[in-house]
């Protein structure tokens, strides 16, 4: 098995059906499969998997376990040499998963990839960023966008804006919507920590990741991302990154500014 899959779900019946279909519309002469986790969705995604993907497992958790422990389960069932960590409202446009695999397969030295990650209207979503701050997650998290944009020079460094997302870079921390990963890598680090619930996992897998290996952007393929910044609208997910806040700052040191 060349690749495996895994998407986690929880309430994604509008989008899940679009990741999937994307995934197999690209997926020509690539050994590979799809894991689906759903953390006990109250619509109908389940049911979609069940009814309209049959080549699909999924895996039904009887509450919401997390994102990182509910992507813990796939990757503890994947065969493939990589495993692919996969949002549900990631959709495929072309042959990412060729081009991003052949990278690795002549790169020995890299663990994780990411590819370039675009919103629905075709402009860069800046996801390749710098090590979090305390600050910089009061900034981003808390202020309202006319306070934020006082502090944009700073945003855009942490984003790594300068870099113009148009080389192949070296990068400290990728986002959790698309990781690409050498599964050996995984089997040495231990997955996600699932002390997080939810945010803050995909930074701290990327910093033990990079212990042993490279965690990569590679900018000559793209996915789009489905985002609605979600944080911001739901007051519990709030409560949630703080506690995962203050777990990661607690775990790899207070970074403040």
């Amino acid at each position: 098995m060349k690749i495996s899959i895994s998407i986690v779900t929880y309430n994604n019946s509008k989008v899940i059906k679009k990741c999937i279909n994307s995934i197999f519309n690209v997926t020509n002469n690539i050994d590979f499969e799809i894991i689906v986790v759903d953390n006990n969705s109250s619509d109908s995604t389940a049911s979609i998997i069940e009814k309209d993907f049959k080549k699909v497992r999924l895996i039904k958790n009887n509450r919401n376990i997390g994102f990182g422990a509910a992507h813990n389960i796939a990757i503890n069932v994947g065969r493939g040499k990589y495993h692919l960590v996969l949002n549900p409202d990631i959709i495929f446009v072309e042959n990412s998963l060729k081009k991003l695999i052949n990278f690795m397969d002549e790169n020995y030295n890299i663990g994780l990839i990411s590819p370039k990650i675009l919103l629905s209207n075709g402009s860069i979503q800046y996801l390749c960023r710098r090590l979090p701050s305390l600050f910089g997650f009061i900034i981003i998290r808390f202020m309202p966008k006319f306070i934020r944009r006082f502090f944009q020079a700073r945003i855009d460094y942490y984003e790594m804006r300068e870099t113009g997302y148009n080389k192949i870079m070296d990068v400290l921390f990728l986002t959790g919507a698309f990781m690409l990963i050498r599964s050996s890598v995984l089997d040495k680090v231990g997955g996600f920590d699932e002390n997080f619930f939810m945010y803050f996992e995909d930074i701290d897998l990327c910093r033990r990741i990079q212990k042993i290996s490279r965690t990569v952007f590679y900018p000559y393929t793209s996915v789009i991302h489905l985002w609605e910044g979600g944080t911001r609208k739901n007051f519990q997910l709030l409560l949630i990154s703080i506690r995962s806040a203050i777990y990661y700052f607690s775990k790899w040191g207070w970074k403040l500014f």
